[in-house]
């Protein structure tokens, strides 16, 4: 039987260059392995320059320090963060703002939204800031019905809005509404109870697209 080193060596040779994992992914995929022989073998891929070591429990399967690959690698990076400690993370302020496709400028800072809270931390220089906030927390409890997908389509809209403010977001009404269309009834009854929960202002974009009603059974 193989060695867990060789087993560890064995499963990350086969990630594709760029791919972030944790300890835990590996833990978990070699069978009967003890963590402090996956840490070792880990470590030992580090030195051997196969793999890049980015935070505690999480590396990127690179053999070099390639800036523009780490840099393409952030959102991997934090999304691997939150799910260590199981929370979800989201891109906030402008970064939410070109994921609908209303700007293009590259962020200043890398900046993000979780469930949960999370240390600020440095990738190689690079200065990642992840924000807990309560209404993000709420809207994945309340948004569980629906498909990973559709969630997060509402929760980067909620996003945007909230930092667009009213005024930049009637100028951008067609947009939005573009963006809502994609949304299921039983989606677009859920942010309808949003808007007039927390986003009363938004209301506005239910004049211009019809929000169903749905059955207590849908929801």
């Amino acid at each position: 039987m193989l060695s867990i080193t060789t087993r560890v060596q064995e499963y990350v040779s086969q990630l594709p260059n760029g791919e972030v994992f944790t300890f835990s992914q590996v833990v978990d995929e070699i069978e009967s392995a003890q963590k402090d022989t996956v840490h070792h073998a880990l470590k030992k891929l580090a030195r051997n320059e196969e793999i890049l070591h980015m935070k505690k429990g999480v590396y990127l399967k690179s053999g070099k320090d390639d800036i523009e690959l780490i840099r393409a690698s952030l959102p991997s990076i934090v999304r691997a963060t939150a799910e260590n400690i199981h929370a979800k993370v989201y891109p906030s302020q402008s970064s939410a703002l070109r994921m609908l496709g209303i700007t293009e400028d590259s962020p200043v800072r890398y900046t993000y939204v979780a469930t949960k809270r999370i240390a600020p931390f440095l990738v190689y220089g690079i200065s990642v800031s992840i924000q807990y906030s309560r209404t993000v927390a709420r809207l994945e409890r309340i948004l569980s019905v629906l498909n990973n997908e559709e969630k997060e389509t509402i929760i980067i809209l909620i996003i945007s809005l909230e930092y667009l403010g009213e005024e930049r977001a009637r100028a951008l009404t067609d947009v939005l509404l573009a963006y809502i269309s994609s949304i299921s009834p039983v989606g677009r009854h859920l942010l309808y109870v949003e808007f007039v929960r927390a986003l009363k202002w938004a209301q506005f974009l239910i004049e211009r697209e019809p929000f169903p009603e749905a059955d207590d059974q849908s929801i």
